[in-house]
């Protein structure tokens, strides 16, 4: 029994001490992550074509049209890429004008006070400011756990 406890003893400091060394946050536990490098489609077309030739065992021959398929393809989703985010530049702009001109509006039709209130409401963020009406109703649409009703209408179950 006695051999028992020398075995066993040391085994179970063993996998205590690899539990806490697994349990300590690393650099993705705590969000920290180093910045990714933006490949560029040259890079990404080679890299993936490296892993085909693996994956597939092609032939040169077969590795210089992969290439180019791959390279092609990078190019286009690369231009795609940008398209994408020009669209979303000009769509920022856009909603930024109509903010600024229903703030206009709102400027010309409230009185200073009444503007100043508005401004403070914006600036605490719709869950304290905006959506407070939700809240002084009592129908509390927006919180609580999934299935808790306020607002007294069955919930749905399926």
């Amino acid at each position: 029994m006695n051999t028992h406890k020398k075995i066993l003893l040391p085994l179970l400091l063993l996998a205590f001490a690899w539990g806490v060394a697994v349990a300590q946050p690393g650099p993705r536990d705590k969000g920290e992550r180093p910045p990714r490098q933006a490949m560029s489609p040259d890079s990404m077309a080679q890299r993936q074509t490296e892993r085909l030739t693996k994956l597939l065992e092609l032939t040169p021959e077969q590795q210089k049209k992969v290439e180019k398929i791959n390279l092609d393809a990078a190019r286009d989703r690369a231009a795609m890429h940008d398209e994408m985010q020009k669209q979303q530049d000009r769509m920022h702009e856009k909603m930024e004008e109509k903010k600024d001109a229903q703030d206009k509006a709102y400027k010309s039709v409230l009185t200073e006070e009444q503007y100043q209130k508005l401004q403070e409401l914006h600036q605490r963020g719709p869950r304290e400011g905006m959506h407070e009406r939700h809240f002084r109703s009592g129908k509390n649409l927006h919180r609580g756990k999934p299935g808790d009703r306020e607002d007294n209408r069955p919930s749905k179950k399926g």
